[in-house]
């Protein structure tokens, strides 16, 4: 269980045969917040491998860190070309880009060239919404 944890949670390195009993295995599986995972650990019986398990669990956490770090560019890129076609930005516009999804960020980047004032920009998000 330790090693489980130290595993999960301090990045060590996953040992290549991380076998554990059953118990452990679903109470790691607990841990992990992925009810996924968590009922393919239940299902099995006996000692369990949790080395792929928890090679998938970062995996799959360092996508979605990639994935909210493109979004999290196209925003700062966004701001930055209409503060500078704007003059500043009104923080409550500032405030809308910041909250738009990835649909509203594609479609104000694909119309940025038709913008012509900052009420534009609300129009823009709220079409794509």
């Amino acid at each position: 269980l330790i090693t489980g944890l130290k595993v999960l949670y301090a990045k060590k390195k996953v040992p290549e045969k991380f076998i554990v009993s059953h118990e452990v295995a679903c109470l790691l599986g607990t841990l992990i917040h992925d009810e996924r995972i968590y009922q393919l650990i239940e299902k099995k019986k006996g000692a369990t491998n949790m080395s792929d398990y928890v090679l998938g669990i970062r995996k799959k956490g360092r996508n979605e860190g990639k994935r909210i770090g493109r979004n999290e560019g196209i925003m700062t890129t966004l701001i930055k070309q209409l503060n500078q076609k704007f003059g500043n930005l009104s923080k409550d516009t500032i405030k809308e880009i910041k909250r738009s999804n990835k649909k509203q960020l594609n479609s104000l980047t694909l119309h940025i060239f038709d913008i012509e004032k900052e009420e534009d920009i609300k129009e823009i998000l709220h079409q794509s919404f």
